[in-house]
């Protein structure tokens, strides 16, 4: 846990300088270019809220590049040290061009959720004992900086045959933004949840408002956004994520975010902006189905 929690820290103190290696302001105004406050000045993925209701958000995603490893049939702790350990000798330079990667937010975790987890996360989320922490898929990820975001310059190639740079089409999720750091838990662990925000029961407590909402969601896909380290000053924020629609079939979740991603130095046939048109095109069908249901119920307080 000492050697995650130390590698967590230095990636979120490298999400905190800029590309020229400046710190960036704690607050700025970015209204002018649409960055939101909590990205603090740095580049992060653009987004626009469709609908907000009560605690969470309706946003679609614009296109984005991620530097991404991804592990299987793995504990959350032990994917999220060798992934975090990649990552940060890829931002540092270790690629085909030396380049350091400074100056992009946020870092992104992503959990595909079986049945057998849902049954153990409900348990943490009420402080009980975790039952089942092995998942099939557990990814790291890192939104590179804006000079990398489309516009047909590709990051530099990873030296590791672990990072893969990915391409992720638009898409629609639910967001919940919570204070505190994500930490995660371990297995058979109970926490006290007074005292710490827990990704798990962020996560939890999103799909019960979602089904509340009775909006279709893809409950197999745990997603959190860090865009504050633990040592930033308050408020710290920090999100988890849900992704609109319904569960996909087993073999979309290989991809990051369960999204058709597309592998930018391994490319399908057809290219990359077929592929991404592909799948923006089948994902809109869901949207109208929520932002209908959403309009005819009464907002939550």
């Amino acid at each position: 846990m000492a050697r995650l929690l130390l590698l967590l820290l230095a990636l979120a103190a490298v999400a905190a300088v800029s590309a020229d290696g400046v710190l960036e302001p704690s607050s700025l105004d970015r209204r002018k270019d649409k960055n939101p406050w909590f990205c603090h000045g740095k580049d992060c993925p653009r987004f626009e809220t469709l609908k907000q209701r009560g605690p969470f958000a309706v946003r679609r995603y614009e296109r984005s590049t991620w530097a991404t490893v991804c592990a299987r049939d793995t504990q959350q702790e032990e994917a999220l040290w060798h992934g975090v350990a990649e990552l940060f000798e890829y931002i540092k330079g270790d690629n085909k061009k030396d380049k350091k990667l400074f100056g992009g937010t946020p870092f992104a975790r992503y959990v595909l959720v079986e049945p057998e987890h849902m049954l153990a996360w409900n348990a943490t989320a009420h402080n009980e004992t975790s039952l089942e922490c092995v998942h099939k898929i557990v990814c790291v990820a890192y939104f590179l900086p804006n000079k990398y975001q489309g516009g047909g310059r590709r990051p530099p190639k990873p030296e590791s045959k672990h990072v893969r740079i990915v391409r992720v089409p638009k898409w629609t999720a639910f967001v919940k933004e919570f204070e505190g750091f994500p930490t995660r838990i371990r297995c058979n662990e109970v926490k006290d949840f007074s005292s710490r925000i827990m990704f798990i029961f962020e996560y939890v407590g999103l799909l019960n408002v979602l089904k509340f909402n009775r909006v279709p969601f893809n409950w197999r896909v745990a997603m959190g956004f860090v865009y504050d380290p633990p040592f930033a000053k308050p408020p710290q924020h920090n999100e988890v994520l849900v992704p609109a629609g319904r569960p996909k079939h087993d073999a979309m979740y290989d991809q990051l975010f369960g999204l058709p991603a597309v592998d930018l130095y391994d490319p399908p046939s057809g290219g990359v902006e077929r592929a991404l048109a592909k799948a923006e095109a089948e994902s809109s069908a869901d949207m109208d189905e929520i932002l209908a249901g959403l309009e005819g119920q009464t907002a939550l307080e």
